[in-house]
């Protein structure tokens, strides 16, 4: 079986999909607190608030990921094109 290294190789689908996710997880962590606290409804706060919770956790799990494929630097990447209105 053929070995994957993913390090040092930013070229590589599998790293740029994982940026993509991480990039679009980070965005959506900036944006849910404004309509956590726009929320017509306690439930969708709640709703809201529960999904901000995971989408943290897989931040922190992709961030993981990265420092062990030596790209600890992923935090400094820019989020421009990953905006939710």
């Amino acid at each position: 079986m053929k070995s994957f290294n993913l390090k040092s190789n930013q070229n590589n689908p599998y790293f740029a999909e994982l940026k993509a996710i991480y990039l679009s997880e980070r965005a959506l962590s900036a944006s849910l607190p404004q309509k956590i606290k726009n929320a017509p409804t306690d439930e969708l706060a709640l709703a809201l608030t529960n999904h901000l919770q995971f989408t943290i956790q897989h931040l922190k799990r992709l961030e993981d990921i990265f420092i062990n494929i030596g790209e600890a630097r992923i935090s400094n990447y820019n989020s421009v094109d990953f905006q939710f209105d």
